[in-house]
C-alpha cells in the first residue's frame, strides 16, 4: 500500500519551500520550521530529519543535476569497459598504417621522424593500458553489472502507451510494474533495514567500548572469511582470531589505537628544541663505524 504523506505528492510551491529551507538551514531547524502554520511561513505539519534529509537527496535541483550527469559517466564507462580494449589496439593499428602508407608512397624513414615519435608515445600508452587491464580485476565490473541490472527486462516492454487502452504491445506490464522499480539508493536503503540496530543508529557515548567489541569482531569475522574464500587457513595466518572474547577483542583494539598514535607522533615534524637525526648516519653499509674501519686498515 501506497502511503499518501509523502514530500513528493505535495503541491510544487510546497515541495520548493522545503528545498529552499534545507538550502539554507539544518534539517532539525527545517523540521521545526515547516510545523508553524502556514500563516507563519511554515506548512502545519510534523516531519522528521531522516524523511527531510530523503527527500532532499532524491529532489534537489544539484542532486538531480549530479544524478543526471553520473548517468552520462556510467553510460560512458560501461562501453568504454566493453569496448576499452579494442579501442586502444584500434588506435595504435590506425597510427600503425599511416606510417606504413607513408613509407609505401615513397617517404624515407627520416621524413617521418614526427611521425615515429608519435608512434612511439602511443605504443608506451598501449603497452600502460594492457599492463592496467591484466592487473586489474575490476577493470570490468562496472559493464557487468549493467549487464546484470538490465538482463531481467530484456523482454518486457520498455513502456505503456497511455493513449491506448489496454495497450497491446506491453503484454502483460502494468503501471504499477514500471513504478516498482528501485533505485540504488533504496535498495541500499532497504538492504540496511536489515542491519542490527547498534549499526544503524548512532550509539551513545556510554556504550562506546561495547560498540568498539562489535566493530572488533566484525572486523574479525570479516578477516577470518575472507582468509577462507582465498583457501588460507585463519588459525595459521591470524592466530587471534581463534576464540575472541570481547575483553581480548577490546584490548587488541586499543593496543591498535596506541600503535596508530604513537606512529603519528613520530611522523610529526620536530620543534626547533627537538635534535635533528643526521641525513647520513655515521654507521656504514657493513655496519661498522667509518673511524673503527680506518684504525684496522
Amino acid at each position: 500500500m501506497k502511503r499518501l504523506n509523502k514530500f513528493s505528492r505535495l503541491p510544487q510551491e510546497d515541495q520548493t519551500l522545503i528545498l529552499n529551507l534545507c538550502e539554507k538551514l539544518p534539517y532539525k531547524v527545517v523540521a521545526e520550521q515547516i510545523a508553524r502554520p502556514r500563516s507563519e511561513g511554515g506548512l502545519d505539519f510534523t516531519t522528521c530529519v531522516s524523511a527531510l534529509c530523503k527527500f532532499n537527496t532524491h529532489h534537489h535541483p544539484d542532486a538531480v543535476a549530479t544524478e543526471a550527469i553520473g548517468q552520462y559517466s556510467a553510460a560512458i564507462q560501461i562501453n568504454h569497459q566493453a569496448h576499452g580494449e579494442g579501442n586502444s589496439e584500434a588506435i595504435l593499428s590506425l597510427v600503425q598504417t599511416r606510417i606504413l602508407t607513408a613509407l609505401r608512397a615513397g617517404k624515407s624513414v627520416a621524413d617521418l621522424d614526427r611521425e615515429f615519435r608519435n608512434l612511439q608515445r602511443v605504443q608506451k600508452c598501449f603497452l600502460a593500458d594492457v599492463k592496467y587491464r591484466d592487473k586489474n580485476d575490476r577493470v570490468q565490473e562496472a559493464y557487468l553489472n549493467h549487464v546484470k541490472r538490465i538482463a531481467p527486462t530484456e523482454e518486457e516492454a520498455d513502456f505503456i502507451d497511455n493513449t491506448i487502452e489496454n495497450d497491446p504491445g506491453a503484454g502483460n506490464a502494468t503501471i504499477d510494474d514500471f513504478e516498482c522499480e528501485l533505485t540504488q539508493l533504496e535498495v541500499d536503503k532497504e538492504h540496511a533495514l536489515s542491519f542490527p540496530a547498534g549499526q544503524l543508529f548512532r550509539t551513545t557515548t556510554f556504550l562506546r567500548d561495547a560498540a568498539r567489541i562489535v566493530a572488533a569482531r566484525t572486523l574479525a569475522e570479516n578477516k577470518r572469511q575472507f582468509l577462507v574464500n582465498n583457501n588460507v587457513n585463519p588459525a595459521f595466518a591470524l592466530p587471534e582470531l581463534q576464540n575472541p572474547t570481547p575483553e581480548s577483542l577490546l584490548a587488541l583494539q586499543r593496543k591498535l589505537e596506541a600503535a596508530e598514535i604513537q606512529r603519528r607522533k613520530t611522523q610529526e615534524i620536530s620543534t626547533q628544541n627537538t635534535p635533528k637525526t643526521p641525513a647520513i648516519s655515521s654507521i656504514s653499509n657493513n655496519f661498522h663505524s667509518p673511524e673503527a674501519k680506518r684504525s684496522t686498515v
